[in-house]
């Protein structure tokens, strides 16, 4: 594939997803109290993602054979219809209380389904169409420094995911999340793959965008070193529907970061570029003999250094045996070819944990 065609594929999916998100956010919406009232946000954005989108179908048209180009179609016009449903339900329903996925609980799930199988049925056809090119050493190069940059086990991910209040941010919180930012956002860390690069994109955005909440936060006013910065606790007196709005969109800022991530770990795996975990080198093992020409066996531990630091061996302690458990990202998510599809999974979740 020439990189005009790549670069084609890649950004109509990022569209793809921009429009997929409004649409989300647009099932979530309630109907205007009027005739005469303007039009949700959430909807009206959706009819400006899919005008950007449309633009970039015509230029994938241009450049793909037909199948990916009757694929890309196929995605436009499925997230077309699932956009029109969404209209139709809010002038129909002027004053109605009832977000829009609650009021055709059918056309919800039924253009949800579809817009789904449009969008994997795209990226396969894209994956088709490189059927002849093996996984770029790029890819997987930059696979493993994302995997370095913010491994499964880091501790600000493990503690993200325990998924506790936001009322309270400590500095070592925010300060992992801002290196791992940093660390993400670095160009060595570059993919072609267009699922690779919307899954890096969407990853580094919502991290950005929690360390923006992360900002709305205030060191208390208190003697001593401050390690935390919070909502002001005093908002649950003087303003309570700030607090509590505060807190639950930092929580909300957390949850996009942990499904960002379970998502990029998806496509890594289902690309072939999941980085499979290293074990150090064996340690060095040799014999001498004493004085009496007794045989001693020695078994040297692994040590290394890098630049100017030195480095120390002791004898390796004895190793439990390996666990079985899963990780935490992965405990529900199917190693399935198209784990990108997260975001529509999670409207349906926010829509059914909203209407409760």
């Amino acid at each position: 594939m020439v990189q005009d065609e790549q670069d084609a594929y890649r950004v109509f999916l990022r569209l793809a997803q921009a429009g997929q998100d409004q649409l989300n956010a647009g099932w979530l919406a309630t109907p205007a109290a009027s005739a005469d009232a303007n039009v949700p946000d959430a909807v009206a954005h959706v009819d400006v993602a899919l005008a950007n989108l449309q633009d970039q179908l015509g230029e994938v048209l241009l450049a793909a054979p037909q199948a990916v180009g009757q694929a890309a179609q196929d995605l436009y016009t499925a997230l077309r219809s699932a956009a029109d449903a969404q209209f139709d339900l809010h002038t129909q329903n002027y004053g109605h209380t009832e977000r829009l996925a609650g009021l055709d609980r059918d056309a919800f799930r039924q253009h949800t389904d579809q817009v789904r199988a449009a969008r994997e049925a795209y990226i396969q056809a894209v994956r088709q169409r490189r059927t002849s090119i093996t996984a770029a050493p790029s890819d997987a190069a930059s696979a493993i420094r994302l995997m370095r940059a913010a491994p499964a086990d880091a501790a600000w991910l493990i503690t993200l995911s325990q998924r506790m209040p936001m009322h309270r941010i400590p500095h070592t919180l925010d300060r992992d999340v801002r290196d791992a930012l940093d660390r993400l956002s670095r160009p060595d860390i570059r993919f072609t793959d267009p699922e690779l690069v919307a899954a890096h994109q969407g990853l580094v955005a919502a991290l950005l965008h929690l360390v923006d909440e992360f900002d709305g936060t205030y060191a208390p006013d208190a003697p001593g070193p401050v390690t935390y910065t919070e909502v002001p606790p005093e908002w649950k007196r003087t303003d309570p529907s700030l607090y509590y709005q505060t807190v639950r969109v930092l929580a909300q800022a957390r949850d996009t970061v942990l499904a960002r991530y379970e998502e990029m770990m998806n496509v890594m795996s289902s690309t072939g570029n999941l980085p499979a975990p290293q074990d150090p080198p064996p340690a060095q093992n040799f014999h001498v003999t004493s004085g009496d020409n007794s045989p001693v066996n020695v078994n040297a531990a692994y040590a290394a250094s890098s630049g100017t630091a030195t480095a120390g061996a002791a004898p390796a302690p004895q190793m439990a045996a390996p666990s079985t458990s899963t990780p935490w990202y992965s405990n529900n998510v199917v190693w399935t070819g198209v784990g990108a599809v997260g975001s529509v999974a999670a409207a349906v979740i926010a829509y059914f944990a909203l209407v409760k």
